[in-house]
């Protein structure tokens, strides 16, 4: 599990999936790395999400403010769920793409779960940095390790131990990346961006809800059968844009109710492809439980470099009808 979270999801789109069919008219279409999440609101009275820009969901009421008065995108990100209800005390709980917020009602207090606590490597496969003599530090109370140069900035301008948590290692290479684990976080360093954006809080937040939380969220394991369905809205993607020589694609269709709310379990997809003129059209496999079907084709060999592969993909009744449609499309090179 810890190689998969240090990857940062990096690869995710590049994986070819094991067990994806494989058909053979000649397409090869590819695989769009991240399942959508969907989620019920917790039962709570004034609870009113605020929409958030590049995002499908909303930052809770009860989050908000904490989410504006500690660093907004930077530290948080995005968020990735809607809030729902779980865990010790029935806490509200939101994952966002760096961290996790939850609310205890009994304490009436928002505590950031610990994901650089459980992402943290073991020590055995720790590769230290050697800090530069003239280096700024600090120490904190409760940590054998100090925190460091341009982290250190950061960590002061973004609530230090109370948010960002005490440093749990030293400043270590992983992958040829400087990153620092702490409580709640990993911070990471990228010279080969502008000095303000240098430092960078891992997705921790959405490594750990594709491992843990996407299981323990009640909203998003409520799956509903295709039975009875009249519409419903799809979603359809490629993981590469631009197809180069020998590269595999693979795509991922997700089905949901009309409200956008419930992946729907069942349900047969139908995907056309249409290439240089010639059409074909194939039978994905019913999508499963968390409303997501996926395929693997391959590119005939005369293909020619530069044509455009456009997808069509429908979601299918019990009676064959279409009850939704989705289309993408991805461009051949050599």
């Amino acid at each position: 599990m810890r190689e998969y979270i240090h990857r940062q999801w990096q690869q995710r789109c590049a994986a070819r999936p094991s067990g994806a069919p494989r058909f053979g008219i000649g397409l090869l279409v590819v695989l769009l790395g991240m399942l959508a999440t969907s989620c019920a609101l917790a039962q709570d009275g004034g609870l009113q999400p605020t929409p958030t820009a590049a995002s499908r969901y909303a930052i809770a009421p009860v989050f908000e403010p904490f989410y504006q008065q500690h660093g907004q995108l930077r530290l948080f990100g995005y968020p990735l769920t809607n809030p729902y209800q779980g865990g010790r005390n029935d806490r509200l709980i939101q994952y966002f793409q760096r961290m996790r917020l939850e609310y205890d009602p009994e304490e009436a207090v928002i505590h950031v779960t610990p994901l650089g606590q459980w992402a943290v490597p073991d020590r055995a496969d720790w590769v230290v940095l050697e800090p530069s003599p003239s280096s700024r530090a600090r120490t904190f109370a409760g940590s054998e390790f100090s925190v460091r140069d341009e982290f250190l900035v950061f960590y002061e301008q973004h609530g230090g131990p109370a948010i960002v948590g005490l440093p749990l290692t030293p400043q270590l290479d992983e992958g040829g990346v400087r990153v620092q684990y702490f409580t709640n976080a990993r911070l990471e360093w990228h010279p080969d961006v502008s000095r303000e954006h240098r430092v960078q809080v891992a997705m921790l937040g959405e490594a750990h809800y594709q491992q843990i939380g996407l299981y323990q969220d009640t909203g998003r394991s409520r799956v509903l059968p295709s039975a009875g369905l009249q519409a419903v809205t799809m979603q359809a993607s490629v993981a590469a844009p631009i197809l180069f020589d020998e590269e595999q694609q693979v795509v991922h269709a997700l089905v949901f109710t009309a409200d956008d709310q419930t992946p729907v379990a069942g349900v047969p997809v139908e995907l056309t492809a249409t290439f240089d003129g010639h059409s074909a059209t194939f039978n994905l496999p019913p999508t499963d439980g968390f409303g997501h079907a996926q395929a693997e084709l391959s590119i005939p060999a005369e293909a020619r470099r530069g044509q455009r592969v456009q997808l069509t993909f429908k979601a299918l009744n019990p009676s064959g009808q279409a009850i939704g449609q989705a289309s993408h499309s991805f461009k051949l090179w050599w």
